[in-house]
This record gives structure tokens, C-alpha cells and sequence, in this order.
């Protein structure tokens, strides 16, 4: 495991403090603590058994890592949105100059409600000079004033200003364009020179560019050098205002313990111009303030003392510290890193950001969320019941979603999962958010329950509690009628083993990544310095894993450099592309969860197929098949259950026969077995055999009854069988034909994953012994929140 790197002690202010250093920054460990303070020695060793003066978990360097170049990718997107838009306002400013001047043109001028074109006849004056008005002194002073008006704006003069205002305009796009590309070239470089006090207030004083336009004559006089615009000194002063200033990008670390996450930030991000580190713990206020100043970033940083909730809820986020004079507002980003569950932080958080702002979630409670112990315990936290069994740790980032996502609609505000992951010990999600009703009331749609069947087969099904149709209406554009979903989608027993389901949910049922994002991820990766981001093969395997769990994706990373995509493909993004798409509101997860090998082949008691041989035979059928990043050994698919289990049935019929009497009758196994390819004939036979002595030794009709229904019931019906159960039972025959016709073919080849360049580090190894979130920060009140 990689580590994070200390250097000899160091006085500050009489104390001797031990760095510790990570990225581009490093806290302050009191040396006393430096025996019982985590890292690389003792602390781990021992089972983490020692008080904690600092926390500081090495093992969440991943995620501190990932979080870094997340939010950079993401402030890179934001950054060029907001270029478009000013653009987009500079050009609606343009079209209503000239619809004015249009309509100036047409339109007569009226001064005192005399129109001007009405003007009295002049006579010329005896000596030759000024024409007189032939009219009252009333009318010689309409006519002064006509005068006075014509002297103030020349003929053409104020066509030519509003060229200038135009070219102005171009100017300050192009310059906000061309410093989005300049800010999104320099994302590998981490240190930028920020502009000071003075600077921020001499630019305040000239940002009327219009005036010092229209007070030089020299530039006045070159319309042509105005219209060009890159060489007008306007310009000039739009570009130097421009590079001094840059856009403003907020950051908010809601639980910063010792501010290690916000002085990385303000290290590593380019973009950020405001970051605030919030701690309850005035303890851990004197370490961020100290940490602060130890980094040099006291312009950027802002430390901030009280609960995180209640400085969330500020009015619209416009209130003012009284220690510190920089406005706070709804930020761009907010950071949730608690010691367990973030859930109670999720209302507050999403009433804090802006709108398309982005919100990073850690929830290092898997033991709730992923889980079968605490199903009470999730449901009031998250909302919903979690999963049994191997797919849980996916069911839980789903539930995490599903809380988050009730709580922004009632905001009318609706979500966009960017990256969702299930590592280590915790949870980590980055969502993009949009106040949308309309993105709110496809909610619905994409919520849903589980019938899992946790105690037989391990298969599941899922339901969604609401429909939503798509349609266009009388303009063209996309509408959704919603109705309500039909239940139930699956009968009380599992359809497979016949064991009883549970019921697991509500959870979100829409896409867990965006995988614009995740490229745009992996495309940083190789302009990092290794020596900083010590986690960036582990970050590169388990992106990559979360990349492939898109069965719609055409184009993979491996796939990019060698080909073109087609039209009908969505086309992976570029290292130049800036833009992160928005996926569509109403998208949803058509085939969630993932299963394992191991855990179908303990259910029929065989012989695990290989991987390869599995994937072969999936494919070879014409199905998808993938992975997830959650677990190792995992397979994620489009095939149906039904499917996966007659290619387990053809797997011991042609190539690992399972014993006589390895599965007790009545067993999950048992009852998905009776469908083998051949095992109806044998059963008939079987049934006929056994029912002809039975039914001899029968004195009484109910002895006949009970022989006739024990028969029936070994050969898969139950009693009463009326016109709706023979209906049924030629489905499940029809369906049983069908797959008997399956062509199944384990090929190895053909399940074989293409080679990448290098070897990937997909899952992670136990770094230490005895490894987890760790003990809670100890002594006098120190930090409850994790590093």
C-alpha cells in the first residue's frame, strides 16, 4: 500500500510537530502523538489500538486522490459551461443592439413630443451666419435643443458605438473561452499564481471597457482596428482583466478534520478560488488553521468553526463570518467525508449547492448499507431494505442514491450520479445535480423494489413503481406521460427453486456512471506525477472496471486509440473535450446487480466452470457479458436467469456430472436440475412406475386423491390445477422447449477478455492487518470526521 511520506520534526511557535505529507500538501502531527499516530509504522501493526491526537487514515488516500481529479475534471466542465453561456449572453445582447437600432432607423425621433422631422422652416440670417426659425422664441428654443441633441451624437456616431459595443463583446467571449482552454491545458500543473487585493481592486475600477472605448479617439477614428478586436487596446484591457481574475469556483469541505482534503484542493485545483473548511471540533479548527498557514494557502482556504448542517442552511447561502470578511455563498462543490453514515448531511448539502454543482458522498457505514445485520438501521438512515448475498455492496450505493435523490426532489431538484463506487470499507459517489422539475418527476421511474431470493437460488427480479412513456407533442419536443406500474412483476415463489423471495428497497434504478466523466478521468491519468498521486494504477484499474459495467458502451478505452466510431456508436470523449454530457433523466439500469461463479456452483453442488469458458458460452448465445468493480470474480450480464441456469445445466450435462444424490430432493438445486435436457422423459417414466403400485394399495377415494395429488406434485404441479395453472403450465413447457433448442457451446476464446496494454490493479489487496475506517479521533475533543 502506498503511503504517505514523513520528514524530520519541525518548531512552530515553540511546538514540535512531526509533517506528514500527501499530494501537494501535508499536515502538522504533534510529535508526542508520533507513537500512536497512524501511518506507514506502529499504528497499524498494533490493530489501531492507540489514541489518535490527528486522524489520519493512509487507507482513504484513494479516495482523496480520486477526489482530487474528479473535481478538477468536473470545475474544467463547469468552467467551459459558464464560457457558453456568457457567449451566448454577449450574442443575445448583440441581436437586441441592433433590433434597437433597427427600430431607431424606422421609428422618427420625437424631442417634447414634437417629432423632429416636423421641424419649422429656416430662413438664413442677413449677414449670412446661422439660419433664424421663422417661429415664436418657444420654437427657437425646440430648435436649440434639436441642435444641442444633433451635436451630442453626430451623424453614424452611434451606429459606430454600438460596432465598438459589438466588437467589445466578441472580445471579452473569445477571451472567456480562450481562458476555459487555458485553465483546462494547466490542470497537471497545481501551483498557480493567484491575483492579490490590489489586483482584484484595480480590476474592479476598469471594468467600464465601453467608456475607455469611447474617450479614445485614436481608437475611435480605426474602426477597422475596433472591429478587429484582438488589437484594439480594448482588448488589451478585457485580456488583461480576463487573466487576472479568473472564474470563480467554490469548494466547501463540510467536515474537514484536519482540512487535509481542502488544502489539497487548494494545492492541486487550479480552478479553485474559495475553499472553506468546516469543522464542530474548535480542536480541529486550531490543527486546519495551523495546517493553513504550514501550506501557504491562507488567500484560498478559509477555516470555519460551527456545524456543517446549520452552515448549509444559511439563506441561500449569503451570510457573512464574523471573523472573516469573504463572502460565503452556494458553493460548486461540497465534500462529505463523516466518520460512518453521511445521511444526515444530505439535505442540508443539496440546499447548498449551486445549480449543475457537483456533490461528493462518503459513507464509510457498509456494514448498514451492504448488508443483511441492520436491516432496520438501514431503512431509517437510507430509506430503504438492503440486499442479501453477493450483489449487496452494488444494492447498497443504489440505496445511498435513492436517499439522496428523495431528498433533492423535494427542492425540485434532480440528480446525476458522475462515478459511484463500493471499495474498500466505504462508499464514494460524485453527483452532478440540476433543479429541474422536470428531471424531479421521472423520479418514479426510476425507483424500484427487489424480489430476492436470498435463502435459494440467489437470482432476483425487479420491479420499478412507476411507468413513464416517452412522446412528442404538438412542437416536437419530448414529453413523459406517467401511469402507474403494474404489480406484481413476479410471483411470491422464485420461478427457478421455488424458495420464498424478500423484498429488498426502494432503491434508485437509474445508470450508477456517467462514462464521459470516467474517461475524462482515465485521459488525466498519464499527465499526473507519480510521485504525488501515488494511487493512480489502482485508480486506472478500478475506473476502467466501472467504465466496462456499461453493457451499452461501444467503444471501450482499449478500444479507443485503434477505432473510429460510427455514427450509430457513442463516441468516447477526447483529452480536449471539456464537456461532460448530461445523461438523459429518464435513463434507467435495464440490467443491475451482478452474480458469481462460485455462488451458482454452490447452489447445484457442481464443478465451477472457468471464467472464460462461462463468458464464451454467454456470448456464443449472442449475449453481453462484463464485470464490476464492486468484487472480484463477479459477472455482469444481460442474459436472464433463466438462461444463466441452462447454461449451468448443459455444463454438468457436458462436462462436469455432479454425483447421484449430492442434492436432497426439494433443495434450490434440486428443483432447477429437474429441468436438465432429457430429465422430463426419465421422470414420467419414474412417476409411472411408482403410482402404479400406489394406486393398487388404495382402499378409499381420498387415498386415491392423496396418491393422485403427491403425483402431481412430484411432477412440478400442485393440486386443483384449473384453466389458469394448465395455461401457466404450457408457458413454463413452451419456455422449457425453447431453451432446450439453446445451442450452448462453452468457448474459452471466444470468453476471453481482450489483452490491454498493461496490467491493471482492479481490486484492492488488504493493505495492512487488521485495516479499516480505524478509531475515532481521542483527547479533548479532537475531530470526529475522517481525513
Amino acid at each position: 500500500m502506498e503511503t504517505a511520506t514523513r520528514t524530520q520534526e519541525i518548531a512552530v511557535d515553540g511546538k514540535k510537530y512531526i509533517p506528514i505529507h500527501e499530494g501537494l500538501a501535508s499536515i502538522l502531527t504533534p510529535s508526542s502523538a508520533s507513537d500512536t499516530a497512524p501511518g506507514p509504522d506502529k499504528a497499524h501493526s498494533q490493530g489501531n489500538k492507540g489514541d489518535q491526537h490527528v486522524f489520519y487514515n493512509p487507507v482513504q488516500r484513494f479516495n482523496r486522490d480520486l477526489s482530487v481529479l474528479a473535481i478538477l475534471i468536473y470545475g474544467q466542465s463547469a468552467s467551459s459551461a459558464r464560457a457558453q453561456n456568457y457567449e451566448k449572453g454577449v450574442l443575445s445582447r448583440k441581436n437586441k443592439r441592433r433590433q434597437k437600432a433597427k427600430q431607431k432607423d424606422t421609428v422618427p425621433r420625437q424631442i417634447g413630443g414634437v417629432s423632429i422631422e416636423s421641424q419649422p422652416k429656416t430662413a438664413p440670417s442677413a449677414a449670412g451666419g446661422a439660419p433664424v426659425l421663422e417661429s415664436s422664441n418657444k420654437d427657437n428654443k425646440l430648435a436649440n435643443l434639436e441642435e444641442n441633441v444633433h451635436q451630442e451624437v453626430p451623424s453614424g456616431a452611434k451606429r459606430k458605438r454600438d460596432e465598438i459595443e459589438e466588437n467589445v463583446d466578441e472580445a471579452e467571449a473569445g477571451l472567456a473561452k480562450k481562458q476555459c482552454i487555458e485553465h483546462t491545458e494547466s490542470h497537471g500543473d497545481p501551483v498557480r499564481e493567484r491575483p492579490n487585493a490590489e489586483q482584484l481592486q484595480t480590476n474592479g475600477e476598469n471594468r467600464d471597457i465601453l467608456d475607455t472605448v469611447s474617450t479614445k479617439k485614436a481608437e475611435s477614428e480605426n474602426p477597422a482596428k475596433e472591429v478587429n478586436g484582438i488589437e484594439g487596446s480594448a482588448s488589451k484591457e478585457i485580456e488583461k482583466d480576463n487573466d487576472n481574475k479568473p472564474l470563480p469556483f467554490s469548494i466547501l469541505d463540510a467536515l474537514s478534520a484536519t482540512g487535509l482534503r481542502a488544502l489539497r484542493y487548494a494545492k492541486e485545483i487550479p480552478l479553485a478560488t474559495h475553499i472553506v473548511a468546516n469543522d464542530i471540533s474548535p480542536d480541529a479548527i486550531k490543527a486546519i488553521r495551523l495546517n493553513i498557514k504550514h501550506n501557504e494557502v491562507e488567500s484560498v482556504v478559509q477555516a470555519h468553526t460551527g456545524d456543517a448542517r446549520a452552515y448549509m442552511y444559511q439563506p441561500a447561502g449569503n451570510g457573512r463570518d464574523a471573523d472573516n470578511s469573504k463572502h460565503n455563498h452556494r458553493f460548486d462543490v461540497i465534500d462529505l467525508d463523516p466518520y460512518g453514515t453521511a445521511a444526515p448531511f444530505f439535505d442540508a448539502a443539496l440546499q447548498g449547492l449551486k445549480d449543475g454543482g457537483l456533490l461528493c458522498v462518503t459513507c464509510t457505514d457498509a456494514g448498514v448499507w451492504a448488508s443483511n445485520g441492520y436491516p432496520e438501521k438501514s431503512f431509517s438512515l437510507y430509506g430503504g431494505i438492503p440486499l442479501k448475498g453477493f450483489h449487496s455492496h452494488e444494492g447498497g450505493l443504489r440505496m445511498i442514491l435513492h436517499a439522496i435523490a428523495t431528498s433533492a426532489a423535494r427542492y425540485s431538484i434532480g440528480i446525476e450520479p458522475l462515478l459511484s463506487l463500493s471499495v474498500d470499507f466505504y462508499g464514494r459517489l460524485f453527483i452532478r445535480i440540476h433543479k429541474r422539475q422536470s428531471d424531479v418527476k421521472l423520479l418514479a421511474n426510476k425507483t424500484m423494489i427487489v424480489y430476492n431470493c436470498d435463502h435459494g437460488c440467489g437470482s432476483w427480479t425487479t420491479q420499478k413503481i412507476s411507468r413513464a412513456a416517452s412522446k412528442s407533442n404538438v412542437k416536437g419536443e419530448e414529453i413523459f406521460k406517467h401511469s402507474y406500474a403494474q404489480a406484481p412483476s413476479t410471483t411470491p415463489n422464485c420461478e427457478h427453486c421455488g424458495f420464498k423471495t424478500h423484498l429488498s428497497g426502494p432503491m434508485w434504478a437509474g445508470p450508477l456512471h456517467n462514462s464521459h466523466f470516467i474517461q475524462r478521468i482515465l485521459d488525466t491519468l498519464p499527465t499526473l506525477d507519480k510521485a504525488s498521486y501515488t494511487t493512480t494504477a489502482r485508480i486506472e484499474g478500478v475506473l476502467t472496471s466501472a467504465l466496462e459495467e456499461d453493457l451499452d458502451l461501444h467503444l471501450l478505452p482499449d478500444e479507443a486509440a485503434s477505432s473510429q466510431p460510427t455514427e450509430s456508436q457513442t463516441p468516447a470523449p477526447t483529452a480536449l473535450s471539456t464537456h461532460l454530457p448530461k445523461t438523459h433523466p429518464a435513463t434507467t439500469e435495464r440490467y443491475p446487480f451482478f452474480f458469481s461463479l462460485s455462488s451458482i456452483s454452490k447452489v447445484l453442488h457442481a464443478t465451477q466452470p472457468s471464467e472464460h469458458a462461462f463468458r464464451g458460452a454467454l456470448r456464443h448465445l449472442g449475449y453481453r457479458v462484463t464485470r464490476s468493480h464492486c468484487k472480484p470474480g463477479s459477472i455482469r450480464t444481460d442474459a436472464p436467469w433463466s438462461v444463466l441456469w441452462e447454461v449451468m445445466r448443459e455444463w454438468i450435462r457436458q462436462k462436469s456430472p455432479i454425483k447421484e444424490g449430492a442434492l436432497k430432493e426439494g433443495a434450490a438445486g434440486w428443483t432447477i436440475l429437474r429441468r436438465m435436457r432429457g430429465s422430463e422423459a426419465r421422470g414420467v417414466e419414474e412417476t409411472k412406475e411408482g403410482i402404479g403400485e400406489r394406486l393398487k394399495g388404495a382402499k378409499t377415494k381420498a387415498d386415491l386423491k392423496s396418491e393422485l395429488e403427491a403425483a402431481l406434485f412430484r411432477l412440478g404441479r400442485g393440486a386443483g390445477a384449473g384453466k389458469d395453472d394448465a395455461a401457466e403450465g404450457s408457458e413454463g413447457s413452451e419456455e422449457l422447449k425453447k431453451l432446450g433448442k439453446l445451442e450452448v457451446v462453452f468457448d474459452e476464446k471466444l470468453g476471453k477478455e481482450k489483452k490491454l496494454k498493461k496490467r491493471l490493479v482492479r481490486y484492492q489487496m488488504n493493505p495492512t492487518p487488521n485495516w479499516g475506517p480505524m478509531n475515532r479521533a481521542s483527547g479533548g475533543g479532537a475531530a470526529r470526521e475522517e481525513s
